[in-house]
Formats: structure tokens, sequence, C-alpha cells
């Protein structure tokens, strides 16, 4: 049976490189598991540094694990950081893995190098690999950004990212991380939650067959069975479950759509390559929405990339179109997917463009990290090359989340629905709004035309100084935006003030922009406050 999806898409998750195409020559394949190291982009300060250890494909090809050695440099110097001995234990299973907490010298502080060394028997022979045994990659220590500083945050602010997957992805090409791993690197990283949506071509698939479908949906059961039991014995962390559904656009092409908080399993199997030639959407956006359960939530995924031609050609896969981000009962759109610039030149525009219109879509952020920690590992052209980058890397962009209530997943999923968000790859801004009737909240809708704006802005030195704000106004009628830059304080990383408004456009809202800078620029966008 030949996956025709690793011929057309690009791939995303760990590298799976023992697919051939009827066992023809591959550059990346070789008779061994793969072996993956992978660590956190950032930690944050008296955080103990996890590390995932993961080893695919064992019981085609089993190995006799030895022992691993963990090494960090830092300011030139080479430390032995963490160091397990696994007494030649046999690995046989498709699929194992182990989470290791390395404790850091409270003296280390920014970027560190880390690398981790597994010695192990393969057929018989000694076998050594540095962060992981593919074939193509660089197998470079990792760069991890050890924070000396917590997260800006403000009071009652919680952080996650809304868009990852798990192990629940699973294939010839591609395999991810269980939610037990996410939930300690997003721990790490000072993060409160992040969002489960793993694809819905995977999530009926059996458990042990990548290439049949179970209509009892084991792979859905399991995914809510697991995330219900790690949310009830957490302490302050939230998973969000959901999957990621492909689902028809207004031109009946592909598109995905993230679905939350919904028990019902939507079926969308158009895009997913699983039989040649039925590409067509099973369910249309506009047929789903009316069928979302009451405390549910959904948002565009990354609905600005546009799919390259073979994807276009072969999965009728599309882009979400005007009339789609018009659907009744849509909460929101995920703009920012882990590649700034993309956001920065084409999802903020539309999303801008989408507010000056009328719609009230609440902006949020994730990464579409599929188990990518720390590096982006994927195969490029299949059985020839490998590639390795620094994007879609998990919580390196993040929605923050305003919880009045305790922290749980019903008080989270009532903040996102009410857009009381911000979208940010480091620093904090929020703000409300004091009228005559009382006090709005980001995401509120108001009818007074003035009040006093009190601004929160904050920062750290991994995040850099305060370098721009802008207040926003935006007016429907005339279809425009107006920025107004506030002075701060140069050098600083923390700003509050009040400010008077008045006359402010109706219909109309105001949304601020933030920007800092250290070695490279990082920034904040809130949701609107909206004047009616």
């Amino acid at each position: 049976h030949i996956h025709w999806l690793h011929v057309v898409a690009p791939i995303l998750l760990y590298a799976e490189t023992h697919f051939r195409i009827w066992n023809i020559f591959s550059r990346y394949f070789k008779r061994e598991p793969e072996i993956v190291v992978d660590a956190p982009l950032r930690l944050a300060p008296g955080k103990e540094m996890p590390l995932f250890l993961c080893i695919k494909d064992a019981h085609r090809y089993p190995i006799q694990l030895q022992r691993m050695i963990v090494r960090i440099v830092a300011a030139g110097k080479n430390e032995h950081l963490f160091e397990k001995d696994f007494h030649d234990m046999p690995i046989m299973d498709s699929l194992w893995s182990e989470l290791y907490h390395c404790a850091i010298p409270s003296a280390l502080s920014g970027h560190v190098k880390v690398e981790a060394t597994i010695h192990y028997r393969c057929r018989g022979r000694r076998k050594i690999c540095v962060n992981d045994n593919y074939r193509l990659s660089s197998h470079e220590p990792f760069d991890v950004f050890i924070d000396a500083h917590p997260r800006p945050r403000g009071e009652s602010w919680r952080f996650g990212d809304m868009h990852t997957h798990s192990h629940l992805t699973s294939d010839q090409v591609e395999f991810g991380a269980p939610f037990e791993v996410s939930a300690a690197m997003a721990r790490s990283m000072d993060l409160d939650f992040f969002a489960s949506a793993d694809h819905s071509y995977d999530l009926d698939d059996r458990p042990d067959n990548f290439l049949a479908n179970d209509p009892n949906l084991p792979k859905w059961k399991l995914l809510w069975e697991r995330i219900e039991r790690l949310n009830n014995e957490a302490d302050d962390f939230v998973i969000i479950p959901g999957e990621e559904l492909s689902a028809g656009n207004s031109k009946n092409q592909n598109v995905h759509y993230l679905i939350f908080n919904n028990r019902r399993f939507f079926e969308g199997k158009g895009d997913g390559a699983e039989k040649r030639l039925r590409t067509r959407p099973q369910f249309k956006i506009s047929e789903v929405l009316p069928l979302l359960q009451e405390k549910a939530i959904s948002f565009a995924a990354h609905p600005e990339i546009e799919p390259p031609f073979l994807q276009k050609l072969l999965l009728r896969r599309g882009v979400w179109t005007k009339h789609d981000y018009h659907s009744q009962g849509l909460h929101g759109v995920q703009m920012w997917n882990g590649d700034k610039a993309h956001f920065l030149e084409s999802g903020l525009p539309r999303w801008i463009e989408l507010l000056l219109s009328g719609r009230k879509l609440t902006l949020i952020a994730g990464t579409d990290a599929h188990g990518n920690f720390n590096r982006f590992r994927q195969i490029g052209l299949p059985h020839f090359t490998m590639r390795e980058e620094r994007r879609e890397i998990f919580g390196a962009a993040v929605t923050g989340v305003y919880v009045q209530d305790d922290f749980s997943l019903a008080s989270l999923i009532e903040g996102l629905e009410k857009g009381r968000t911000i979208v940010t790859d480091g620093p904090f801004a929020a703000f409300r709004l004091h009228h005559a009737d009382g006090v709005a909240l980001i995401g509120d809708a108001i009818r007074r035309r003035q009040g006093t704006l009190i601004l929160d802005v904050k920062s750290s030195p991994g995040f850099g100084e305060l370098k721009k704000l802008a207040l926003v106004l935006g007016d429907v009628s005339s279809k425009k935006e107006t920025q107004k830059l506030l002075s701060m304080p140069l050098g600083s990383f923390e700003f509050s003030d009040k400010i008077f408004l008045e006359n402010l456009p109706r219909p109309g809202y105001i949304r601020l922009e933030l920007e800092t800078e250290s070695e490279r620029k990082f920034h904040c966008f809130t949701n609107p406050i909206y004047i009616d």
C-alpha cells in the first residue's frame, strides 16, 4: 500500500525514515530504529530541563540501549549535566519514549548548547549517535535559552500554545510526542496550557495500523481519556482537547479548522491521502458550525498559508475565503502559526481587514508544532534529503488568555470564547477601559465612546527593552485604522499609564501593538475592545 502523501506533502513531525516506495533507494533509510532526543526552546528560572528520548520502529530493528550522556556548553566550558545507564536494556517496541529531568546549575543563564550522546547496540554492533541517529541530519547541539527572569505576564493571564500535535499522529512519514512530554516541556517554559489538535484523518485510524480506519474511534476516545486524566492530576496546568478538521471551504477545497472541547468527532479525510483521488471534503465549514456543542470553540487554522502547488493539485487543498471568514458562529482565526514573518506580512493584515469589515474574530497564536520542541526536523525531497529549521517550535508563539475564575479547562474555554486574548512571542501588553457603565476588558463590546484606558505593559531582558507601543483605533465606517504611538521611558522593561479617550469611532474598536528588542525583535498584539 503506497501512502502517496509521502510524495506530495511536506513532512512536519519527527521524520519517519523507514518507509520506501516499492523498497527503492532511499538516502536516509537505515536498518536501525529512529532515535531522537529533544529539549525545550526556553527554560524558565528555577526549572529543571526536560529531555525527551524517543525510539521508533524498534519492533522492526531491535536495539540494546546502553547509556545516555548529556553535556552542556556555556561560556566556553563543557559541563557534564546528566547521565543514564540503561545496562543494555532491550528496546523492541514500535514506539518507546522516556522523559528525563536535568537539574541546571544555578549560575547558568542565557543561551547554552546542549548535547545528548546515545550509546547502543544494533545487530550486535556498538553504535553512538548525537541528538539523533538520522543519516542526513546535522547532529548539532540544541540551543536552549535559560532565562534568568520569569515570563512577562499580568495578573490572571495564562499562556499557552493553541495549535500542537501529539503521538496520535503516526504513519509512514511522521510521528509526534505524547501529551505528558508536551506538558513537561510547556511547564519548563513557564506556560500554563497547550491545545492538542491532531488531524482528523489521523484520529480515525486504528492504533496499530495507520492504513486502516476504525469506526469505534479508539484514538479519539484515547485522546479524551488521557487528557481528562492528566487535567485531573495536574496542578495548575490544562490541556485543551480538540482536532484539526479537514473541512470544505466555499470552493469545496480542503482547509484546516481547529475545533476544541467538542465531544463529537468530525470525519475529515479529504486531504489525508488515504484513498487515491478521493479528495472531496466530507463536511463544509458552514455545515460543521451549527453542529458544535454548547461549550465548544472553533478557529480557522493557519488560514492565510498558501498550500504548495502539488497539494492543491493532488489533495484539493485551498485557503480560507472571504465567505468562510463570515461563517456564522466562527470564534476566531489562528493567523500566527509559528512563522512570524508570514503572520506579520499576511496574517495580521488579513485580520485587520476582517475587523474593519465589522467581523469580531478573536486572534489566537500557535505553532503547529508536530512534536518539535527545539529543532524542526523534516524530510525534504522524499528518499533524498532532510531539513532542519528553527520554525514551528513548540511554545515559540503563544496565546495569552485572561481567566477570571479558578484556572480550569472550563474557565480557559470561557476566556477564549469571550475573546479575552493576546498573542505574543514574549512580551506582554493588556488594557482595560473604565467608562460610565463599568469596566470593559479585552474582547468586550460597549456603547460608550469615551473612557479611561488603563495600560499594563511588560517585558524582560530575555525578550528585550520596550521599543514601540501603539494604540490602534479602528473605524469600521471608514474602514481605516489610526495608530497613536505612546511614549515610554528609554531602556525600560515595564510601563503602565492611564489615558483618557473620547470620540472613539463607533462602530469601531481599540487595540494595542507592542514591539520589544534584544538580540531580535519580539511582538505582542492584543485583541480589541469593540465600540458598537
